[in-house]
Parts: C-alpha cells; structure tokens; sequence
C-alpha cells in the first residue's frame, strides 16, 4: 500500500514548485483527485461498510436455495 502521507508531501512539493508558472499547474487542478491518495481504497471500503451496515439487514439462508434478502431501513429510523 502507498504510503499516504509521503504521496501528498511530493504533490505539495510539485505544486509548490510549478506554481511559478502562471497557468502551467494551477491549485484547482492540484487538488483535482486528492480523495485517492487522502483517502486509500481500504480506508473508503471500511466507511462503505460501516455505513452500508447502519442502514441495511442482510438476511442470508445459506442452508436453503433461497435468495438474499436485503432490508433497508426508513429515513426516520
């Protein structure tokens, strides 16, 4: 796994450096797609997960051939 903080420390320093040509690589463009090194795929799954599991009941009858249920609860539980 990439190692995060060192990532956004060489896309600061490449910034940095770059930002003395007016246009060349602006601050906006920097920050295009900073959610893929601030946050790794491993720490996004494990939100996803935590989220998926405050909101759905999965109901799984391995023993039998029937389907998976999955639940979700109402906006106002």
């Amino acid at each position: 796994m990439k190692n995060s903080a060192r990532h956004l420390l060489q896309c600061y320093r490449t910034w940095s450096h770059l930002r003395h040509y007016t246009g060349l690589f602006s601050l906006s463009d920097a920050l295009l797609q900073i959610h893929r090194v601030a946050f790794p795929a491993r720490l996004n799954d494990f939100l996803a997960s935590k989220g998926f599991k405050r909101i759905l009941r999965i109901t799984d009858n391995t023993k039998s051939d029937q389907h998976v249920q999955i639940h979700c609860k109402s906006a106002s539980s």
